[in-house]
């Protein structure tokens, strides 16, 4: 969606992502698609990277497992304005204009606690960057939405909380 607005306001953009699962062996840049097509699959693109590349057209996806080189990377070769960083979040040596927290809302932000007592990246504190707060899986079963909208409400009042299901579209074997 966010590529979506960004192409409806003719504001260039490219994805970066650092490519988790990837079997390129490569310690640089990983261009998975440019503006006309996907020039690359799994295993070499990670399996999110090459559906992103796959659904985006005309939106460059760029593989880095250092974000700053890959940045770097689609500003050089695509000239584009504009960075969306997937799993970005606590990447803190890129500087951004917007910060957006997915909360998984079958999660009760109550009881789970950073690595290695629990599953968080970071203390739930972090979320105090973010511009808005996106909650989850709020459609899946074990969905907690109520409490999850009202844990980020009162402990972080500023921010926009938004809503996200997710469904199956489509099944593909590699």
């Amino acid at each position: 969606e966010i590529s979506k607005i960004l192409k409806s306001k003719d504001i260039s953009h490219a994805v970066l992502s650092r490519g988790y699962g990837s079997k390129t062996g490569s310690d640089e840049s990983v261009i998975i698609s440019d503006r006309d097509k996907v020039l690359i699959e799994p295993p070499a693109a990670s399996d999110e990277n090459y559906l992103l590349a796959v659904n985006l057209h005309g939106v460059p996806v760029i593989q880095d497992k250092n974000r700053c080189r890959g940045g770097k990377s689609a500003v050089d070769k695509f000239g584009i304005s504009c960075l969306i960083l997937d799993d970005g979040y606590q990447h803190l040596e890129i500087a951004r204009d917007i910060n957006i927290l997915l909360w998984d809302s079958r999660v009760d932000p109550e009881k789970t606690f950073p690595v290695p007592a629990g599953t968080l990246r970071e203390r739930i504190g972090g979320a105090v960057r973010a511009d808005s707060i996106i909650l989850t899986k709020i459609n899946q079963q074990r969905s907690i939405v109520s409490k999850c909208e009202s844990f980020f409400k009162n402990r972080f009042p500023n921010k926009i909380i938004f809503h996200s299901s997710h469904e199956i579209s489509e099944i593909k074997e590699y």
